[in-house]
């Protein structure tokens, strides 16, 4: 029970982080975080790059990296090194499962088989939960855990746990990019063992020239029981002075264009928010996350030009459609004036389409339809003749003209050929006639009149 208590007070102790411990300055400002699979180069979330070794023998090579800025200018930059049984590996290999922001907002990343690059602004205040694999374990990344919790005043953490059968040597790496100064922090030596043991701490590091507490030791370890404390060198958390590194400008330089990028996204925003209220505009709320994204990562000048981007889109949707729900309007207007005279059934699912369509953002189909709508329910049969205008609205009027034209064709060819038949009736008639007159002359009778008659 008093264990308890006591472990319930170092951890109020440690979440309050009174100033009297850190100091008053200099105070944290930003943060940035980026894990990266190792392509041959390290990376750092500014665009530095820096040495580093490796002897880890797994397939996916994940590392992390912490970005700090402080009030003073300095950028502090934060990686785990880890020395077991199989050598160095600097930055160790690690990832991050997720963190979450002072409000608990939690942003979880890729897992460690897939994931290539990540980098994204964290607010001060914000919690990592970062996981170590050892030099041997591939793709477990379990081998270590801390939950880093980012304050104004340095990092802390509660509860730290490193498991496996190698021995361990870890520690926290924050060096100065303005002055180059190195501070390298040690967590508990974890034993050797053949079977997986553990070792669990916690810590306390400020970024004010004061000593590093890591203590609540215990597991497997020979500093069980015991509060170990390293103090930073004198130069670490003092600016080099003089005209401002090129990581200070960086940073500035960042600064300006996510301040920037900030005012563009939330001015997209805006014009979104008042447009979606009366139009779909997905393709523009898509391209806004997309910005969005792109400014937690840090990347400033792609949220930018993404933000940019949404607004130009979600103006365009709205003037198309505008447009569009006048057409559906009139549409409805022609629709409603002609449906007491005239059966339009079919203009009028083709109206209910448009709208459909029109709802859901597809506002071509839309225009589309609701002009075939129009269209139809004017001219019914669509014969090119408006429907106050054809006798026959329902029927179009080209093929009753082509019903006309077959009968009266078939009149012509019925007339022709009784005609045709008829003569070469005459003719056949006229033929025998003349035949037997010829052979009434031949037996003697007078036929000179017939004769005359027939010529």
């Amino acid at each position: 029970m008093i264990n308890n208590l006591l472990k319930l007070l170092l951890i109020i102790v440690i979440i309050l982080m009174p100033l009297q411990v850190y100091g008053e300055n200099p105070k944290v400002v930003k943060a940035w975080l980026g894990v990266y699979r190792y392509n041959g180069t390290y990376y750092d979330p500014l665009g530095n790059t820096f040495d580093g070794s490796s002897s880890f023998e797994g397939s996916d090579y994940i590392y992390t990296v912490i970005n700090y800025q402080l009030s003073n200018g300095d950028i502090i930059r934060q990686v785990i090194k880890l020395n077991d049984n199989l050598g160095t590996t600097d930055p160790a290999a690690t990832t991050v499962l997720y963190w979450n922001d002072k409000n608990w907002v939690v942003h979880n990343l890729p897992n460690q088989t897939v994931i290539n690059k990540y980098e994204s602004e964290i607010p001060v205040g914000s919690q990592i939960k970062i996981s170590m694999a050892d030099n041997y374990a591939g793709t477990a990344y379990g081998n270590g855990i801390w939950i880093v919790h980012i304050s104004e005043n340095g990092i802390n953490f509660i509860e730290a746990s490193q498991y496996g059968c190698y021995y361990h040597n870890v520690s926290f790496v924050f060096q100065n990019l303005n002055t180059n100064s190195i501070w390298e922090v040690q967590m508990p030596y974890k034993n050797k063992n053949t079977i997986a043991s553990r070792v669990f701490y916690s810590g306390i590091i400020p970024f004010n020239g004061s000593n590093a507490t890591i203590y609540n030791i215990h597991g497997d370890t020979p500093y069980a029981g015991k509060i170990l404390q390293f103090a930073p060198p004198t130069e670490l958390f003092k600016s080099s002075g003089g005209s401002a590194s090129k990581s200070k400008e960086k940073t500035v330089e960042m600064d300006y264009q996510a301040e920037e990028a900030e005012k563009t996204i939330e001015d997209t925003k805006s014009t979104i928010s008042q447009i979606k209220s009366k139009y779909n505009i997905k393709e523009a709320e898509s391209l806004l996350s997309q910005a969005e994204e792109a400014f937690n990562k840090g990347d400033y000048s792609k949220a930018k030009e993404l933000a940019l981007n949404a607004k130009d889109t979600a103006i365009k949707i709205k003037e198309k459609a505008q447009t569009v729900d006048g057409i559906i309007k009139d549409a409805k207007s022609t629709i409603s004036q002609i449906k007491s005279k005239y059966n339009i059934k079919e203009a009028e699912s083709l109206l209910s389409q448009a709208e459909e369509a029109f709802n859901k953002g597809d506002y071509s189909k839309a225009k589309k339809t609701a002009l075939e709508a129009k269209s139809l329910a004017l001219d019914i049969d669509q014969d090119s003749i408006p429907n106050e205008e054809d006798f026959a609205p329902y029927i179009n009027n080209y093929y009753i003209y082509s019903i006309i034209i077959a009968i009266i064709l078939i009149l012509a060819v019925n007339y022709y050929t009784s005609r045709k038949r008829k003569k070469e009736y005459d003719e056949r008639k006229m033929k025998e006639f003349r035949s037997k007159v010829e052979k009434w002359k031949k037996e003697g009778y007078d036929v000179s009149e017939l004769e005359e008659m027939l010529k």
